[in-house]
């Protein structure tokens, strides 16, 4: 499976209908997960082991009912792929420090997963924005911000993408 067939399968299955079916064909066992410290008070900003991983996504399934996801953009090069993204939908139990509620909640996101040689996830940066009011229309990349997206995605650092770009650093 190629790693955009992959990153949808998860999203669209795994979060999306909290389907785990395929998460040991998905998952690597060496998996490490990074959050935005705004997750820290409901759980580590990084998990290590494969087994906590599953357990925060089983409580993610369990929690939230998705009625809408939305792939924004996809961008696959090499062995990472960036997937921005937008759910709406209801907590319909309590997610750790996050108490159920029967209104909408509207999360959009950015997700990097690294793939590793057998085509599992073996590493994923998480971000998203859960209490925003996302209302207005979102925004999608320039042509400038993707190649600075696409650089980085190959470990360029700052410096190094402004001299390819020609930009001032």
């Amino acid at each position: 499976m190629n790693h955009k067939k992959a990153t949808e399968e998860i999203l669209y299955d795994l979060f999306g209908k909290g389907n785990l079916t395929h998460y040991e064909k998905l998952v690597s066992d060496e998996i490490k997960v990074h959050f935005p410290l705004s997750w820290k008070p409901i759980y580590s900003n990084c998990l290590l082991e494969k087994k906590q991983v599953r357990m925060a996504d089983q409580h993610y399934a369990k929690a939230f009912q998705i009625q809408k996801i939305e792939i924004l953009e996809l961008i696959s090069i090499q062995e990472k792929t960036l997937a921005r993204w937008a759910f709406e939908g209801m907590i319909t139990e309590d997610f750790f420090s996050i108490k159920k509620s029967k209104t909408s909640i509207h999360l959009t996101g950015q997700t990097i997963y690294q793939f590793d040689k057998q085509g599992k996830v073996c590493e994923a940066w998480q971000f998203w924005d859960l209490f925003k009011d996302h209302n207005d229309p979102l925004p999608r990349l320039s042509s400038r911000e993707r190649q600075c997206l696409q650089l980085h995605l190959q470990g360029k650092t700052a410096k190094e993408s402004a001299l390819i770009l020609n930009l001032s650093f």
